[in-house]
């Protein structure tokens, strides 16, 4: 299985209001396998968003090098750095992130079209994605008519409308009751999978982190096995 994600040495540091270093992530290591399945856990404040937020491009860490398919993040210029975040990584977040005034197919479409799809073209390519998830007949509801795992959902189908070749979900299921929660859960994988997306999912959530092919958990800034 080919790689394509490679951390080198990842390091992250901030400077707190009293001029002390906080040492957040301490020289990470790893290798993600294309069409694969990892999830990271760790206490709160552990460092999981960040690292997550630096694979995607949303951060800059203070040393270390990301390779994706053996090209350095960091060799980027800053608009090819957001077309590949359009259209090689998919985000979900814990709260959703949908545009209130946009229907469900509406915000699935809306990346497809940011990144020049017409806007037919993206639409129907929302409508399959929506049916995947079982919401085609909710496409046209706005998101304060959706419920929790609805809107989560929409936004799992509007992470994947690029045909990304990355999904990052930062706690997915945090929002979500336990039923909901496991429901989503398998949905992500079942849907990144069939696309053959790789998957990586920060996540306090045990069922959901041991459902994935990989997991590790982040502790004092470094990635190990978990104990469970």
């Amino acid at each position: 299985m080919n790689n394509l994600m490679r951390i080198s040495e990842l390091k992250k540091s901030y400077t707190d209001g009293s001029g002390n270093n906080l040492d957040i992530l301490k020289g990470i290591d790893l290798e993600i396998s294309e069409n694969s399945t990892l999830s990271i856990s760790g206490s709160s404040g552990s460092g999981k968003s960040t690292l997550l937020h630096i694979l995607g491009g949303l951060d800059q860490p203070s040393s270390g090098e990301i390779f994706f398919k053996n090209r350095s993040l960091f060799t980027f210029k800053n608009k090819e750095l957001a077309d590949w975040r359009n259209t090689s990584i998919g985000f979900v977040f814990q709260s959703h992130c949908l545009l209130p005034d946009f229907s469900a197919i509406e915000n699935v479409a809306m990346p497809a079209m940011i990144s020049g799809l017409n806007k037919s073209e993206a639409l129907e390519k929302a409508l399959i994605l929506l049916k995947l998830v079982n919401l085609s007949e909710r496409k046209d509801h706005k998101p304060q008519q959706l419920s929790g795992g609805e809107q989560q959902r929409v936004a799992i189908a509007r992470a994947l409308i690029n045909s990304p070749q990355l999904i990052l979900a930062d706690e997915p299921t945090g929002n979500l009751d336990m039923k909901t929660g496991d429901l989503v859960g398998k949905m992500l994988k079942t849907v990144c999978k069939n696309q053959n997306t790789t998957l990586i999912v920060v996540t306090h959530n045990p069922k959901l982190a041991t459902a994935m092919d990989y997991q590790l958990n982040l502790q004092d800034g470094l990635l190990q096995k978990p104990s469970y």
